[in-house]
């Protein structure tokens, strides 16, 4: 069962966090918005980064979260206060929210009932991140608009060229969404560099293969390009299409809606976006619903579209057949419930190789995994809301490059790969 923490004005309640400090103390904020694959990075960042401010080496900020989506981390020290919010959504929207659009649906733009509404001409230059003064104990009860500084993004504008219409949840329901781009322009941001992050295709584990495996799970443990694009782009209706070693098995396909960067790498670095392949599957064919985007879709395997990554592994876990792809260093083929030192995550669900490989920061940095993208982080310098010490702040901030240790497995700094990709939509070298 998926639950969804309620968004707009709530109470704070009775037990609210004081940041301490004088009366007098400048207040510095950082709010990072949009990819789901750089909410680690920043997060990993903001503690040191705030202890690296003058008078603050010997501060322990605090880092508290809403949800998985969600974090905040704070400090008052060396006569300022220091905010900095991390907060992802999709790829599109951190773009979006620095030129002042929240038109599209599915963004977690403010309303007129949100806390801390700026008004209908600025809304659109904000969204919902959590709201520090709600943090008490382990987590924070509360999200508050807040006007975004730097949109995170795992592609250029430009590569946001998708279409999908399906409902928001996959597998869990919800609205119809129709999600259309043809390039974002991004005229007037400044493009700052951040990190290499590697996509990993994910199946059920009863997508057996009898030829590899031990034991009793034998799970399939490699994805070919050849097998990604004929299942990505709607070819593939059953399992055993690619052998009699493959399980008599309908697929179903966990796609993420147009606007997410891992969509938009999906396109360019492995299905049709370099020469080879096929189209990306636009509309959903859930068998749960018989009206909307099911009366346009030709496609006889089940398709799932998902508003976010959290969707997408609950539909890959949940479903049998399954057959998705997210961020690699995603915690999959855990306990459901964090018991005997497994980690919490989705049991059912399980990485693959692609094309042999395994998304290590080793095989993307001597150019043997392709599958990842350049991740970037957008800013508006035209933005009046920024003072000069906060641009000074957030600019310092987007400077941080330090991998931390739980990721250097996956994520390589752009600089120490050894092929590079001059854009989003080249091949290596390219």
């Amino acid at each position: 069962m998926k639950i969804k923490k309620l968004l707009g004005t709530l109470a704070v309640g009775t037990v609210m966090l004081t940041i301490a400090g004088t009366a007098s103390a400048a207040s510095l904020e950082a709010n990072i918005y949009g990819s789901s694959a750089q909410f680690t990075f920043w997060n990993s960042q903001a503690i040191s980064y705030i202890q690296s401010q003058p008078g603050c080496s010997g501060t322990t900020p605090t880092q508290k979260t809403y949800d998985s989506s969600d974090e905040v981390t704070f400090a008052t020290c060396g006569g300022n206060t220091y905010i900095i919010r991390v907060s992802s959504k999709a790829s599109y929207d951190g773009i979006l929210s620095l030129e002042g659009n929240g038109s599209l649906a599915g963004a977690a733009t403010c309303t007129s009932a949100s806390n801390g509404y700026p008004g209908s001409s600025l809304a659109g230059y904000y969204r919902l991140m959590v709201d520090e003064t709600s943090c008490s104990g382990a987590t924070c009860t509360a999200l508050k608009c807040a006007r975004v500084n730097v949109g995170a993004s795992d592609v250029g504008g430009p590569s946001f060229t998708q279409f999908s219409y399906g409902t928001t949840d996959g597998p869990q329901g919800g609205a119809e969404l129709q999600m259309s781009f043809s390039g974002i322009p991004t005229t007037g941001l400044t493009q700052n560099p951040t990190i290499v992050v590697p996509f990993q295709f994910y199946v059920n584990q009863d997508v057996t293969n009898s030829s590899t495996g031990t034991g009793t799970n034998k799970t399939m443990s490699n994805m070919t390009r050849a097998m990604a694009v004929l299942l990505f782009s709607g070819q593939i209706s059953n399992w055993n299409q690619f052998g009699s070693e493959f399980p008599n098995l309908p697929v179903v396909l966990c796609m993420r809606h147009a606007g997410s960067g891992t969509l938009a790498t999906l396109q360019y670095a492995v299905v049709g976006g370099n020469g080879w392949g096929g189209s990306l599957v636009a509309y959903e064919n859930n068998p749960n619903v018989t009206t909307g985007s099911n009366a346009y879709s030709p496609y006889a395997t089940t398709v799932y579209f998902n508003n976010s990554t959290g969707d997408e592994e609950y539909c890959v876990n949940s479903q049998a057949g399954a057959v998705g792809y997210f961020d690699a260093d995603k915690i999959v083929g855990g306990s459901t419930d964090g018991t005997n030192g497994v980690p919490k995550g989705y049991p059912n669900a399980r990485g693959v190789a692609y094309q042999g490989e395994y998304p290590t920061a080793d095989s993307i940095t001597n150019s043997r995994y392709d599958f990842w993208t350049n991740e970037q982080a957008y800013m508006n310098l035209s933005d009046p809301a920024l003072t000069g010490a906060e641009l000074t702040f957030i600019n310092g901030l987007l400077a941080c490059n330090t991998i931390p240790s739980s990721e250097a497995n996956f994520w390589v700094l752009q600089n120490n790969v050894n092929v590079q990709k001059s854009t989003d939509q080249a091949y290596l070298g390219n």
